[in-house]
């Protein structure tokens, strides 16, 4: 599946028009293509689909037929997350996902829900919005709360930790990383790249705290699972730190 463009379905409006190209291998047969292609409003026009037939459908992102919606709406997550990768945030991209966690509200799919908050959560922080952040992140942690990952609820408490940090909500933010270091911390099934990004975090709190031994301790910890999964970037930043608290900066 190929979300081939995305735009503002008019200058007057934030929503998105979606184009979306599906290519679709029917029966197996290799290199035909039945293209999809979806934007607008409540429309639907085409004659009955049949090999290599273009089948234009109008449809609002949170108005698609169900039973397509959930593939296609995956489809645009990882297209809107591919543009942020890329650099590309923008407001008409944050009301697109906006638009799938309505549908997804509507339609009862706590996967898709959770998916797309947290997506939304990461572009209002990158929009500026760290207090639309942190209301998105409060209800995605009480949805993971209701479930049985808590792998899942460690890495959403890690970023309502961040968030507070970022806002100067130091004691505040102690709490959730205490939190989610105790969750990484008794599951051996972890990640250790979350683990040590949640180490990272609790150890610059610390330091904000003026628990400067403690912040040592964790700084170290960190570094050891950096070093083990080869991430660069994150020794050197534990190295500088250790060092800065041993100087007594």
């Amino acid at each position: 599946m190929i979300l081939t463009h995305a735009e503002p379905r008019s200058p007057q409006s934030n929503r998105l028009g979606i184009w979306v190209s599906l290519c679709l291998d029917l029966a197996g047969a290799e290199g035909r293509e039945i293209m999809h292609r979806i934007r607008g409003d409540l429309n639907l026009w085409s004659s009955p689909v049949t090999w290599n037939k273009a089948w234009e459908v109008r449809l609002p992102v949170s108005r698609l037929h169900w039973s397509l919606s959930k593939i296609m709406k995956d489809t645009l997550l990882d297209e809107f997350w591919k543009k942020r990768r890329e650099g590309h945030v923008s407001a008409e991209t944050r009301d697109g996902v906006a638009e799938i966690v309505e549908a997804s509200r509507v339609r009862g799919d706590s996967e898709l829900l959770l998916r797309s908050l947290s997506m939304l959560a990461q572009f209002e922080r990158d929009l500026g919005h760290d207090g639309a952040a942190l209301q998105i992140y409060n209800e995605v942690v009480e949805l993971r709360r209701l479930e049985s990952d808590p792998l899942k609820l460690a890495h959403a408490v890690r970023h309502q930790a961040d968030i507070l940090r970022g806002m100067g909500q130091i004691e505040a933010a102690a709490g959730k990383y205490e939190e989610t270091v105790s969750l990484y911390r008794s599951n051996p099934a972890r990640v250790d790249l979350d683990y040590a990004n949640a180490l990272r975090g609790y150890a610059l709190n610390l330091e904000f705290e003026s628990k400067k031994e403690e912040a040592m301790g964790i700084w170290k910890e960190a570094r050891g699972l950096y070093l083990k999964t080869a991430v660069t970037a994150g020794i050197e930043e534990c190295d500088a730190r250790i060092t800065a608290i041993e100087s007594g900066g």
